[in-house]
């Protein structure tokens, strides 16, 4: 009979609604696992970019650690030099106190490198420290040459071009600033004048300012950590007349 039939088939039907209900079940599970996964992903590329990151910090906190490294080492071995000299005559540039190499100062920042180490044209050799608007400050202590025994004194740079005969040098303007007391006020001087920077042993050095009738000129040397060492010297006769530590301002 037909209900015998369909009493036949009802476990048929509970075997296909099960393997129904199992394949459901498998398919929610490998959504779940497929969606575990991604999320687990997601989550380890979210710590490999922060990783990136923490790396990336520390590989430039490294870089910039060396480049100071590097930097301190310079000024310091120009201090010496210019302290202790070295074997190189004038008008020549020493390729570093280890490296026992002299060449002529013409030849340094020409974009050729001369020395066997490259020194010459390192960036830090050739680096600009005279651009338009760089100035420096201090006091200024006189032996000779003025009624004063101190006085303030900056040297303000207006303007620069460079040669191509002389890669060497920057040739500048400048004004110098002499401030001083007198009778309760302060008196201020402002003599335009003119020079150059030599690369090659870091040296500015200005001409008697034409406004000036004392004949005055300076001769800074680069003393590091933004302090220039300058000597005011009569161009007479060439006689020390006094002595500057400048700071640089900017």
């Amino acid at each position: 009979s037909t209900r015998s039939r369909a009493d036949e088939n009802k476990p048929m039907r509970g075997l296909y609604l099960l393997a129904l209900l199992s394949v459901v079940a498998a398919s929610e599970n490998t959504w779940s696992r497929q969606r575990y996964a991604m999320a687990r992903l997601a989550a380890e590329e979210a710590k490999l970019k922060q990783l990136e990151k923490r790396l990336d910090k520390i590989k430039h906190t490294i870089e910039d650690e060396h480049d100071d490294y590097t930097h301190h080492v310079d000024q310091l071995e120009h201090r010496l030099e210019h302290i202790e000299g070295n074997d190189c005559h004038d008008h020549q540039f020493s390729c570093g106190r280890k490296s026992g190499q002299c060449i002529a100062d013409l030849l340094v920042c020409d974009d050729v490198p001369d020395c066997d180490n490259g020194h010459d044209e390192h960036e830090k050799v050739c680096e600009d420290v005279v651009p338009i608007g760089r100035s420096w400050s201090g006091r200024a202590v006189w032996k000779g040459c003025s009624m004063r025994h101190t006085t303030k004194l900056a040297i303000l740079i207006t303007g620069h071009h460079d040669d191509e005969d002389f890669h060497e040098r920057h040739f500048v303007d400048a004004v110098v600033i002499e401030k001083y007391s007198e009778d309760g006020e302060e008196v201020t001087h402002s003599y335009p004048t003119q020079g150059f920077y030599n690369f090659a042993n870091r040296h500015l050095q200005l001409d008697p300012p034409e406004s000036s009738e004392r004949g005055l000129a300076l001769d800074c040397w680069d003393a590091g950590d933004a302090l220039a060492d300058c000597a005011i010297v009569r161009s007479s006769d060439g006689f020390k007349c006094g002595h500057a530590l400048l700071t640089r301002s900017i």
